[in-house]
């Protein structure tokens, strides 16, 4: 019994070994795009759409609109939150700061809270702690 085991999973193994001689492993690595600069000049402001720089979800509340705008040679943002269900929700938000290769430039921002009562809307501004920073993620979570 042991001996018919083993010759089929012998088999088995040089077949495989044989297929992945062939072929090239893959990459391991890859040059990264720069991602957009969304410094602007001064007295510029820009939009940016939210679904592409939120992380996460919050309850109900939603990230509507994204400004952002360079003032003293740091980016910043204004975003605006929308409580989307008629009662009180409290949630957490932080950003990520990061440079035209996507790498974080500092260390996270402190989660932060905001509440919002039913269908209100609040806007709130952040601004980079370095110069180097020319793009962002906004993390969101629920209060617990």
């Amino acid at each position: 019994m042991k001996k018919a085991l083993s010759l089929p999973l012998s088999v088995m193994a040089i077949m495989l070994l044989s297929a992945c001689a062939g072929k090239e492993p893959p990459p391991t690595s890859h040059i990264v795009e720069h991602q957009e600069n969304l410094k602007t000049e001064p007295n510029q402001a820009r939009i940016v759409e939210p679904a592409t720089k939120v992380l996460g979800k919050a309850n109900n509340v939603l990230v509507k609109e994204i400004r952002t705008q360079t003032i003293g040679g740091r980016m910043s943002f204004d975003f605006t939150l929308y409580n989307d269900r008629g009662r009180r929700d409290v949630i957490n938000y932080r950003v990520r700061w990061l440079d035209p290769n996507g790498m974080t430039v500092s260390q996270y921002d402190p989660w932060e809270t905001v509440a919002l009562e039913g269908h209100e809307q609040s806007v709130l501004s952040v601004t980079a702690p370095v110069q180097s920073a020319t793009d962002f993620r906004l993390e969101l979570k629920p209060n617990q």
